[in-house]
């Protein structure tokens, strides 16, 4: 009986041994779930030619605007201040 007592205490040992080494691989396996959940993520996403073209053209409008309006500031400007004084 006493060798029977002894493989049961062993049993029991291991088990717990076990149980706490799944439960590490059970955090570990969360961990690499998590990373590959945030990798995919991050995937870019793909633009039709429709989309990537009215985006260029939206651009292309807004830099003609702004250079128009630069322009525009700079020839009504351009007379204002005349350079140094002679006298």
């Amino acid at each position: 009986m006493v060798g029977l007592l002894e493989i049961l205490t062993t049993l029991k040992t291991e088990r717990e041994r076990l149980q706490r080494d799944l439960r590490s691989l059970d955090i570990a396996v969360g961990a690499l779930e998590g990373l590959a959940k945030k990798i995919r993520g991050k995937r870019q996403r793909k633009l039709s030619a429709g989309a990537r073209r009215r985006i260029a053209t939206a651009q292309k409008a807004r830099w003609a605007k702004w250079k128009a309006k630069k322009a525009r500031t700079k020839s009504t400007t351009a007379g204002s201040w005349g350079g140094p004084l002679k006298g």
